[in-house]
């Protein structure tokens, strides 16, 4: 199970019936299951194109993940989707995700938040039948989801911030740096981290 600012796994079989507001039908989005949607899509879409030619051309790869195509080719992409879904679906620990994952994720999500909201009723209600065809607001999303989106800052802006400031800002993670000057993550920044006995009551 991934952790995110919000328990994507809590209270997902329940949402309020009764109610239209955008605020509740935003909340009311089966986030895990749309964010498994949006990874599994990607990868079977990768993994087709790769029986046809090798890897997706640079130009589309960069269309279909604006910032992580910048640590990251077709073949890198695949294995950090695959990570990410496995982690997704494994029942019995808790991963931390790190930038490298975050900044992949932003990519997956906002491409899938577009064509959902540009699909027609039919299709929206077949694959999100809780937002009642209702758009999702991609901000609202990435707020709930998302403990900082360092990796749309500018490298230069990044490295001009003290160590304190970013602290206060929280970016804390040690493969930011890496993510903002596009160098390919080694093996163990691909990983996610385990988190032993962890429980959203103790905070994230």
């Amino acid at each position: 199970m991934l952790i995110f600012k919000t328990n994507i796994y809590e209270n997902e079989s329940s949402p309020n019936p009764f109610s239209n507001s955008v605020k509740s039908l935003n909340e009311a989005l089966h986030l895990s299951k749309f964010i498994e949607s949006s990874l599994k899509d990607d990868l079977s879409y990768l993994e087709n194109f790769d029986h046809c030619q090798e890897g997706l051309p640079p130009e589309e790869l960069e269309n279909f993940y604006p910032k992580a195509h910048k640590f990251a080719k077709s073949s890198m992409v695949q294995r950090l989707l695959a990570i990410l879904i496995e982690g997704l679906n494994d029942q019995k620990t808790w991963y931390r995700m790190n930038t490298y994952h975050f900044c992949l994720l932003y990519d997956c999500l906002k491409r899938q938040v577009y064509l959902y909201n540009t699909d027609d009723l039919i299709k929206k209600l077949r694959l999100c039948p809780e937002m009642k065809g209702k758009n999702i607001q991609f901000e609202k999303l990435i707020e709930r989801l998302f403990f900082n989106t360092v990796f749309l800052m500018d490298k230069e802006q990044y490295d001009f911030l003290s160590h304190e400031d970013k602290i206060e800002l929280g970016f804390t993670c040690p493969s930011e740096f890496g993510v903002l000057h596009g160098l390919i993550p080694n093996l163990e920044e691909m990983k996610l981290l385990p988190e032993p006995g962890f429980s959203y009551t103790m905070g994230v």
